[in-house]
This record gives structure tokens, sequence and C-alpha cells, in this order.
């Protein structure tokens, strides 16, 4: 939903993903259904539609936080 995988909340998204999600059980089951599921929902998911604003204000605050 950013449309750039270097941004800088794509970064701290994949820094928390590293940091943290990848040191825990959980963590790393979650992991691997997102990347199981994500590509074909990415497909469908526009960075400009309702659904991507939705999904990226979502994120926005996880990223906020996350940066504090």
């Amino acid at each position: 939903v950013y449309g750039d995988y270097t941004c800088d909340e794509v970064m701290t998204l994949r820094r928390y993903r590293d940091d943290y999600l990848a040191k825990h059980l959980f963590g790393r089951a979650f992991i691997r259904v997102y990347y199981a599921i994500s590509p074909s929902l990415a497909k469908h998911i526009k960075p400009d539609s309702r659904l991507g604003k939705a999904i990226r204000k979502y994120l926005d605050k996880k990223v906020e936080i996350l940066s504090m």
C-alpha cells in the first residue's frame, strides 16, 4: 500500500519484523502466514484505492508507535 519497498514506513515495519517478530514463535508463524497470503492479496489492493488508503492509515498508526 505504500508503493515503494524502501520508503521509511516500510523500513520501520521490516525492522519490527526482523528485530521483534522473527525472534518469537508466534511472530515467526505470523511472518510465514503473511508471506504465504500477501502476494495474492497485494495484486488486488491498489495504493490509491479506498482499501489501500484504509490499510495505509492503519499501518501509519502502527509505524508511529514503532517509531517512538
